[in-house]
């Protein structure tokens, strides 16, 4: 099984052995593109989406129609999201980075979606992507 986000806004799970039609799909991202998805290592039925319309969406997939369980609204299209990978309080934490003049990498707890966790600052061109090492807490 893998999951992909596309340009139409719609996230697709494939099983490898069926490859002739999606296992399973929705939209995510109203005819925006769904630029980045991250599947939560410490919960099997949770993703993250980031989109082009300035959103960070966590979706439970199990459901019969997923809906988001959290948003985040951005204030810039968002290209990155990965969730932290340590145990505790941080498997809430999701990082994020977005296309804009933003340089930037936040980091939000889901569970409250107003005001960065952290922020990292010290870019000075554009950031792509972002990747945890260690202890996120």
């Amino acid at each position: 099984m893998f999951v992909v986000a596309d340009d139409t806004g719609t996230v697709k799970f494939w099983d490898i052995r069926r490859p002739e039609r999606a296992y399973r799909e929705f939209m995510a991202h109203t005819s925006q593109s769904a630029s980045s998805i991250a599947l939560n290592p410490h919960s099997k039925n949770l993703i993250a989406t980031g989109g082009r319309d300035r959103y960070i969406r966590v979706w439970d997939w199990s459901k019969t129609t997923p809906e988001p369980c959290f948003a985040v609204e951005m204030w810039a299209p968002v290209m990155r999201v990965s969730w932290c990978p340590e145990d505790g309080t941080s498997i809430w934490h999701v990082a994020s980075c977005m296309a804009s003049s933003d340089y930037n990498i936040h980091v939000w707890d889901i569970r409250r979606p107003y005001l960065p966790y952290a922020s990292f600052n010290k870019h000075h061109e554009a950031v792509t992507g972002e990747y945890f090492r260690g202890d996120c807490s």
